[in-house]
């Protein structure tokens, strides 16, 4: 394989600091946002193109 050249990130949830303290997100809903096409920080679509895919995920909380 090629060495990677291009990353594409992603960043959930994305909430105001005084509305987190009211908003529970499970960790399905908060894996669902990070592959959501609105909170990519590129401007590409995954959908139309082949890409060699290395998901590295961290939780952090209780």
């Amino acid at each position: 394989f090629p060495p990677p050249h291009f990353f594409m990130l992603s960043i959930a949830p994305l909430t105001a600091s005084g509305s987190a303290k009211n908003h529970t997100v499970s960790v399905h809903e908060l894996t669902a946002q990070m592959f959501d096409l609105k909170n990519m920080m590129t401007g590409t679509d995954p959908r139309h193109g082949c890409f060699l895919t290395i998901t590295a995920v961290i939780f952090h909380g209780q």
